[in-house]
């Protein structure tokens, strides 16, 4: 089994970034990114971190970053400041 799932992320088939919407060219989420999904329906860390495909440490990184322009607001939805 184990050498099954090896294979498929070896082959290329699950790789990071192919779940939700793609990375920035550099391979990293960016606030942008973060802020054009937001925009498009709203969130918590955890459903961000879902879709980019990355941990809930990743995503309050950036969004306890000052100039990343986004906050967690009431009931733990990020929002744009």
């Amino acid at each position: 089994m184990a050498d099954t799932v090896e294979e498929t992320f070896k082959g290329g088939f699950l790789t990071q970034g192919q779940v939700g919407m793609p990375f920035s060219q550099n391979g990293k989420l960016s606030p942008e990114l973060v802020k054009a999904y937001i925009a498009a329906k709203s969130q918590r860390v955890s459903g961000i971190a879902k879709h980019f495909n990355t941990s809930e440490t990743n995503v309050r990184a950036i969004i306890d970053n000052p100039e990343s322009g986004l906050q967690i607001g009431e009931r733990g939805w990020v929002r744009t400041v």
